[in-house]
């Protein structure tokens, strides 16, 4: 901000304190008037009686902001470091075309905040020169990169995707030359220094021995003292939101030609030729925090040391991960699978933003549907539900067409058409999609896909099944119904198979038929709808650990085929009652009491994924388990 030297003593107290502004030039006509006054303000960075002086600090200001400004993600932190190497995928999968130079240029000409004499040498000379010699180079593509990753800027990011692949490919493609001609193989050490909010600070000490993600393309320095005092101290200084910090990062040249993390040396390819001795990793580069540690200095406690070890993409647990959430989105490719990313991280808006633009450039039917349901999900989330609906139905109507009557798309559709209409207290047409879902997935998918769960929990939610202990007995309760309907027990504390001693946890099927853990009695009972005894479908009264026995039973699941899975609390094990059985079979845990990666302590409670993996809440070690179960 420029404020006239007339005016800054009125004006500079009100807004020193706001966190958006970070510099204050104070234009005057006499220095020695305005500088003693000025010179206690931390955000004046000067006065000047001149314009050009003021155009020059705005110039280097501006560069340490976009220094500052790159988005920078912690693990176990920020929920976007999960998707750290997914996002990278995205913008590295989408091919170009030949009209992506001049529609980014459109797009800037209609933005009116840069230069015209800049849109038109990119026009004209994009192609004359290299990505890494444009990145670098003063123009605007390096702060508007910057923002468009920073701030996940729809708009942005479809204009740019050409240039983030364009620079990531020269710099694979030079990393593998400068590589086969440096064959030492030696670690060395690079720096960046840069500003980092007190939030973002926080969020590095917590993170100590942990992941860290540079969501952008990360500039870097051989040259420490340029990191130190051209861009570490001077952040230190001016802003008391704000921490001046040196990046320390130990490089092995080994881990990258393993991993496929590529860095190049820009001199001979940059604007500046080697001017700042820089070396420019590819987007999302990973690192391990090492330790940080503050720097003394005579004139701020804010400036701060952080040494980082760069991680390959060879790091097995992140591996697992993003392999998990690729799988979890193999619905969508490109710049749809970024909408469901944007979706998953709760930014709705910015995915209602690239689906619009992606639904009105489809070019089939299959398109057109697959982003129209995109569409559905987002407009339900943003509590637009007309719009949802008429997504939804846009979607369900090009997919009868497409699909015979029991594809999973058709399931998919019916399902969120009945969550939109449960949003709006539409029971009974909710329940009514929810049904023709599941008959669907009765037909498509095995019996204890996770998917089925969530269909007869969204069709329970018409009742209200409710498990009391005290007085043995399970009811259900509908909408405004006080006193609910009894459906198993009611007839005292007691082993007949009228009655229940202590019931748990509870489990309903598509037929209303109620399964309850009676853990008192230590066996699961199966009242059928209307039924005024119960049947043992597992376990008995006596409280053994053989095979046809069970401890104190608790959580509890019924697939299609009605086999019962329990949670055997008092014998450690989780276990599978096939339909009719007379003893059951142990899937995990039933090797006694312990600590081991096979053992169980007082399970309660377990939950099937899509994939068959079971995981087990393992109670009495504090911990939750996961057993790939055949």
């Amino acid at each position: 901000m420029i404020v006239s030297g007339a005016l800054e003593q009125h004006i500079i107290p009100e807004i020193q304190a706001c966190p958006q502004l970070d510099s204050i030039y104070v234009f005057c006509d006499d220095q020695s008037v305005h500088e003693p006054w000025a010179n206690a303000i931390s955000k004046v960075k000067g006065v000047y009686t001149k314009i050009e002086p003021i155009c020059e600090a705005l110039q280097k200001d501006c560069k340490q902001c976009d220094r500052g400004m790159i988005s920078i993600s912690f693990r176990g932190i920020d929920p976007l470091f999960m998707y750290t190497q997914l996002l990278k995928e995205v913008f590295l999968e989408i091919d170009d075309d030949d009209t992506a130079v001049k529609e980014l240029v459109n797009y800037c000409r209609l933005q009116g905040d840069v230069s015209n004499d800049h849109i038109d040498k990119l026009e004209q000379e994009y192609h004359l020169q290299s990505p890494i010699w444009w990145y670098t180079a003063p123009y605007f593509l390096f702060t508007m990169l910057n923002r468009g990753l920073r701030l996940m800027d729809v708009n942005i990011l479809l204009k740019m995707g050409f240039f983030i692949r364009n620079l990531h490919q020269h710099i694979e493609n030079l990393h593998g030359e400068q590589q086969s001609i440096n064959t030492t193989g030696a670690k060395f050490e690079v720096y960046r220094g840069q500003s980092l909010s007190i939030e973002d600070f926080e969020k590095l000490k917590q993170t100590q021995g942990g992941l860290m993600s540079f969501n952008n393309f990360l500039s870097t320095t051989r040259n420490r003292n340029l990191s130190l005092e051209i861009y570490a101290r001077p952040a230190a200084l001016y802003n008391l939101n704000i921490v001046g910090i040196l990046f320390v990062m130990i490089i092995d040249p080994q881990i990258c030609a393993t991993s496929s993390v590529p860095f190049v040396d820009v001199k001979q390819v940059g604007f500046f030729e080697d001017q700042e001795e820089e070396i420019l990793f590819t987007t999302h580069t990973i690192f391990r925090i090492d330790h940080i540690k503050q720097i003394d200095d005579d004139h701020t406690d804010r400036l701060w040391e952080a040494h980082l070890n760069l991680e390959g993409n060879d790091n097995n647990e992140l591996n697992t991960l993003t392999a998990h959430i690729r799988e979890e989105l193999t619905w969508d490719t490109g710049w749809s699978r970024l909408g469901q990313i944007l979706i998953t991280l709760g930014e709705s808006s910015k995915a209602k933003q690239i689906y619009e633009i992606l639904l009105e450039a489809a070019s089939s039917d299959d398109e057109r549907a697959n982003y129209s349901h995109r569409l559905g999900i987002v407009y339900n989330d943003m509590g637009e539900h007309s719009k949802a609906l008429l997504s939804y139905e846009r979607s369900l109507e090009i997919w009868k067409i497409a699909f015979p009557p029991n594809h999973p798309n058709l399931a998919a559709a019916y399902n969120n058409i009945g969550l939109v209409y449960q949003n709006i207290g539409e029971h009974s047409k909710a329940i009514s999609s929810y049904e023709r879902s599941l008959e669907i997935q009765n037909i498509v998918l095995p019996p204890n896909d996770p998917d089925l769960a969530a269909s007869y929990n969204n069709i329970g939610l018409r009742h209200l099944y409710i498990s009391d202990f005290g007085k043995d007995e399970v009811r259900r309760y509908q909408i405004g119904d006080k006193n609910g309907t009894l459906v198993a027990g009611g007839n005292g504390k007691g082993d007949g198979l009228n009655q229940l001693n202590d019931p748990s946890y509870i489990f309903v099927d598509q037929q209303q038929t109620v399964y309850v853990s009676d853990s008192r009695n230590n066996r699961v009972m199966k009242w059928n709808k209307g039924a005024k005894e119960g049947i043992v479908v597992a376990g008995s009264q006596c409280e053994r650990s053989s095979m046809t026995q069970l401890s104190f039973p608790t959580g509890l699941f019924v697939d299609t085929l009605g086999t019962v899975y329990v949670a055997d609390f008092g014998n450690d094990r989780v276990m599978r009652w096939p339909k009719g059985a007379k003893q059951g079979t142990v899937i995990v845990g039933g090797n006694g009491e312990g600590v081991g990666a096979n053992q169980l302590k007082y399970p309660v409670d377990f939950s099937f994924d899509r994939d068959g993996n079971l995981y087990v809440v393992d109670n009495g070690n504090n911990r939750v388990q996961r057993f790939s179960i055949e």
